[in-house]
C-alpha cells in the first residue's frame, strides 16, 4: 500500500491577506518519491486573474523562465474560488508559480503543503532511511 511520510512536508504560502501582484515560484523535491500529493488549504481564495500552477518536473529546467504561463504546460492550473481537493503528481519532483493581480478586498491568498507519496510501506522507509 501507499504511505505518507507526513513529517517530510513542504508548505508554501502568500501572506495572508494576499498584497497586489504578489509572485513567487519554486521547485520541490523530494527522493525516492513516488508521487506528490499537493494539499490546498481550504482558506486559498485569489481573484480569476491570479493563477496558481504546478507542473511534474521532467525535466531540469524551469518550465515557467518568464512571468508567462503557458496552460498547456501546466498540470494543474488552480484558479479563482475556494479550492479544496487534493492534486497527485507523478514522480519526485514539482515546479510551482503563482501568478498575482490585484486582490479583491478579502482574498486571503493561497497555502500547499507538498507530501511525498512512497508505494513501499512506512517502516520500510525508516529502515532504508537509518541505514544510509
Amino acid at each position: 500500500g501507499e504511505s505518507y511520510a507526513r513529517t517530510l512536508s513542504r508548505v508554501v504560502q502568500s501572506n495572508h491577506p494576499i498584497e497586489p501582484e504578489y509572485k513567487t515560484s519554486g521547485f520541490i523535491q523530494f527522493e525516492d518519491a513516488d508521487n506528490l500529493r499537493v494539499l490546498v488549504d481550504p482558506h486559498t481564495t485569489f481573484n480569476n486573474d491570479c493563477m496558481l500552477v504546478f507542473v511534474a518536473a521532467t525535466e531540469d529546467k524551469d518550465p515557467f523562465p518568464d512571468d508567462i504561463i503557458d496552460e498547456e504546460k501546466a498540470l494543474y492550473t488552480l484558479k479563482n474560488g475556494h479550492i479544496t481537493s487534493s492534486l497527485d503528481i507523478k514522480g519526485s519532483g514539482l515546479y510551482y508559480k503563482y501568478l498575482g493581480a490585484i486582490p479583491e478586498q478579502g482574498d486571503w491568498g493561497f497555502r500547499f503543503a507538498v507530501v511525498p507519496v512512497f508505494k513501499q510501506s512506512t517502516t520500510e522507509f525508516v529502515l532504508r532511511s537509518r541505514v544510509h
